[in-house]
């Protein structure tokens, strides 16, 4: 109700397993609101708050790039899939270093999941990523790493549910 009437910048940050936001239902909420957003969604990462919640380095990199002179995050402006190829095209001020694609062959409940990564290509001057999904993928996406360590992911993509 209150998301698809919200047009500001919001960076979602969540974990592959999270207990409470299982990231079906996360998609419906992140792809509500008007204006841009950012994800962050780390294997495992816990839900919680504190520590686990609040010290992911890409919320103050995300704030300061809004409130202060800091530099944005890598950008993901579009994303797809060429048969067995995952890709996405980025815009960065900080340089990526690294893709890799995040990868399930489960199915069932969300939160149960084994979720796994290996590493994909990276091609800094035409800002495109791209990993080649295992046989048996049942969903993925895929999470670039710039210089600084910042983690921005795609939205996931379930092939088999």
């Amino acid at each position: 109700m209150y998301l698809s009437g919200a047009a500001m910048p919001m960076l979602w940050v969540t974990g592959t397993n999270d207990f409470a936001y299982p990231m079906n239902a996360l998609q419906k909420s992140y792809r509500l609101p008007g204006g841009p957003r950012t994800l962050c969604i780390r294997i495992r990462m816990p839900h919680g708050h504190g520590g686990a919640g609040e010290n992911p380095e890409e919320i103050h990199a995300f704030t300061n790039s809004i409130l202060r002179s800091g530099g944005p995050l890598p950008v993901i402006t579009a994303q797809g899939r060429d048969g067995q190829t995952a890709w996405a095209t980025f815009a960065a001020g900080t340089p990526v270093e690294k893709a890799e694609l995040v990868y399930t062959k489960a199915v069932g409940k969300w939160q149960d999941r084994l979720w796994e990564s290996v590493p994909g290509r990276v091609n800094q001057e035409a800002g495109r990523a791209t990993g080649i999904l295992p046989e048996g993928t049942t969903v993925y996406y895929l999470n670039l790493t710039d210089e600084k360590g910042h983690i921005v992911s795609s939205e996931h993509e379930v092939l088999t549910d």
